[in-house]
């Protein structure tokens, strides 16, 4: 009201100025006429040019009073309250009166993009650079994050890019609208005039006809879903200088560059820590700060609530070390309470949400594997699917960011496979059905692949993370029989290769501890253990092992199980006392031979070469390699040959 009234005084003095300007130019003409000289040509001019400014002055300014007032043009606070993925903004209209636009005002929602949750964005560094260079060149382009569900950042560097063009960028949230949804958003948000019964086709050529209209617009679609796609791409028109930014999970958006987000480098996330906590709290902490980082795998949604858990604990002491004991074992703490944008969990919720009830079990049931992956063919045994399917639907996960490739093997992303842990344990029953189908798929393989080894069996020692993951659980769960096959099929290669002696033992004896009812499972069980003695050379404890295992294994009437124990046994006395060993070696070799198990007789016998060859006993241990050797060829076993015949070259 204030800047209306001074207005109006400006206008009036202006007037009165004018009318004096008039009226002296009266007086000079009246005065020209009536002189007995005439005036010179200048003065005449001056003269001119007052008149005209004066009368000039009187007409606008007095135009200017009396004109009628127009509307106050309301000015708009918004306030973002969504989470990164549905911009929902609260509008209030406030009483301030600002002076009428001179040219039309762009539609309300152009530029209107959600605020960047920090105060400081945290450059993404090289992706950025791409994403900004093919914007530039008026191109599609799409971010997708595949290193995980949500919380990487795709949406704050859109935010970011779009709020540096402003009344050039169109922002649309896509999240679950199917593409008619996010057209009749786009007509809507373009103030396109269309008849009340427009069709879809009248909407995309009205739409088409905008973009022509208003050239090198930046739209921004967010959170695209499956539910868009494809048809969501008909809505950009072809061939015309615009630039169009998708943000996803999906990482197959259509024939277009697509640039995949990764977690924050170690330097952005401490630079994201101390934008929101300060350089000097996170200096006063640094080593845990670090220590969070890696806990939360760098993800900048997860560094982001520790650094405001931080902030609201500043004045209390050592917040950061407080914060960790929090998360250590607990991804569920992540989160802020009262604001949903701040919740990790809630974020992977809305992947998970998206997926149908069979999608979310199979999900669920990959958090038994280990960080280090699992194979296709393990997938589809716990899926129960053949392996086209499942391969077809890991693929499906693939793309929506839920697994990643690892070489020729898969795993879930980091966070995400606590996430489903969280999500199976809370049905009891379901995690059980499904760890004991991943032991009972590791007993087989490991039971199919006994004799084998990396040289020719390579997929299988991959299996040793998932093995040791699974015996821990039927440690912890009390499964004596599980637990013990678990601890027996791989025996060849827990000694030969993994050697991973304390948690062998552990199993080992754990099953034992818990009880072990089957009399022939409990011998594999005590000369397994023997055997994890005699390697570390506890000679009186493994032959007390070796007594237990050979009297169960004759109770039972095993013979395989006997000759077993029996060549272990023998290779006790070595290297010092070959006739001790050789004797009870050949009582092995006769009940191989009885039984009809002829791939023993040269295994075991190159065992014996094995052992003196490891103890450094070259020249002993030549005639039982070569021994081995000559029996395999004889078999038909030539890799097994030459590998036998190779140590002895050597």
């Amino acid at each position: 009201m204030m800047a209306k009234k001074n207005s109006k005084i400006v206008s009036v003095a202006l007037i009165v100025i004018g009318a004096a300007l008039i009226a002296a130019v009266g007086l000079f003409t009246l005065n020209a006429l009536t002189a007995s000289e005439p005036k010179s040509l200048s003065e005449w001019i001056v003269a001119a040019i007052a008149a005209i400014g004066g009368v000039f002055g009187v007409v606008k300014n007095a135009m200017d009073l009396f004109k009628p007032d127009k509307p106050s043009a309301p000015t708009y606070r918004q306030t973002n309250v969504g989470d990164g993925n549905t911009n929902v903004q609260n509008v209030e209209t406030l009483n301030v009166h600002l002076p009428a636009p001179k040219e039309v005002e762009p539609h309300p929602l152009f530029g209107s993009v959600p605020r960047l949750k920090t105060e400081k964005y945290i450059s993404r560094g090289n992706l950025e650079t791409d994403v900004r260079a093919a914007l530039k060149q008026n191109r599609a382009a799409a971010i997708v994050g595949v290193h995980g569900m949500g919380g990487l950042g795709k949406s704050e560097m859109a935010k970011q890019i779009s709020l540096e063009a402003r009344e050039k960028s169109l922002w649309v949230d896509v999240n679950d609208k199917n593409w008619q949804s996010v057209l009749a958003e786009l007509t809507r948000v373009c103030d396109l005039k269309l008849e009340p019964n427009a069709s879809d086709e009248d909407k995309l050529n009205a739409l088409h006809r905008y973009f022509s209209e208003n050239q090198n617009l930046l739209v921004v679609f967010d959170d695209v879903r499956q539910n868009a796609l494809p048809d969501l791409f008909n809505l950009l028109p072809p061939k015309l200088p615009y630039a169009a930014l998708l943000t996803s999970r999906i990482m197959t958006l259509g024939n277009m560059q697509s640039f995949p987000m990764d977690v924050m480098t170690p330097k952005q996330a401490r630079e994201l820590l101390a934008s929101i906590v300060t350089e000097e709290k996170v200096k006063a902490e640094e080593a845990i700060a670090q220590k969070i980082a890696e806990r939360v795998k760098f993800n900048p949604l997860a560094l982001e609530i520790c650094a405001r858990w931080v902030w609201q604990h500043k004045d209390g002491a050592r917040p950061f070390a407080r914060f960790y004991e929090r998360i250590e074992n607990r991804l569920e703490a992540l989160k802020t309470e009262g604001d949903p944008r701040w919740n990790l969990t809630a974020v992977f919720d809305l992947s998970y949400n998206d997926l149908n009830e069979t999608d979310q079990r199979r999900f669920r049931q990959l958090a038994v594997f280990a960080p280090t992956g699992f194979s296709i063919q393990a997938a589809a045994h716990l899926w129960e699917l053949d392996k086209t399917a499942a391969e077809d639907m890991l693929e499906r996960f693939l793309n929506l960011s839920l697994v990643k490739e690892v070489d020729e093997r898969y795993r879930l992303h980091d966070l995400l496979d606590e996430y489903a842990a969280g999500k199976l344990r809370a049905d009891s029953e379901e995690e059980e059905k499904t760890e004991t189908a991943l032991a009972d798929w590791l007993i087989k393989l490991f039971g199919d692949h006994y004799t084998d080894d990396f040289s020719n069996a390579p997929q299988v020692g991959l299996e040793f993370a998932n093995l040791a993951k699974t015996a821990e659980w039927a440690l912890e769960k009390r499964k004596g029989a599980l637990l013990a096959a678990l601890a027996t099929k791989p025996r060849n290669w827990l000694y030969n290769y993994f050697r991973e002696l304390n948690d062998w033992l552990r199993w080992l004896e754990g099953s034992l501890k818990i009880g072990v009812e089957d009399n022939q499972l409990k011998a594999n069980v005590l000369q397994a253990i023997g055997d994890v003695q005699q390697f570390r050379d506890d000679r009186d404890a493994a032959i007390e092992s070796y007594n237990e295992a050979l009297k169960l294994f004759r109770q039972v009437g095993a013979k395989l199980g006997e000759a077993n124990v029996l060549s272990s046994q023998g290779q006790m006395y070595l290297p010092d006392n070959l006739d001790k060993a050789n004797e009870i070696l050949n009582q092995a070799l006769q009940i191989y031979q009885k039984i009809g198990d002829g791939y023993s007789i040269p295994a075991q016998i190159g065992n014996y070469g094995w052992k003196l060859y490891r103890l450094g006993e070259y020249e002993k241990s030549k005639p039982y390699l070569l021994q081995a050797a000559d029996l395999f060829e004889k078999m038909g076993l030539m890799d097994y040959a030459e590998r036998h015949r190779n140590a002895v070259s050597k």
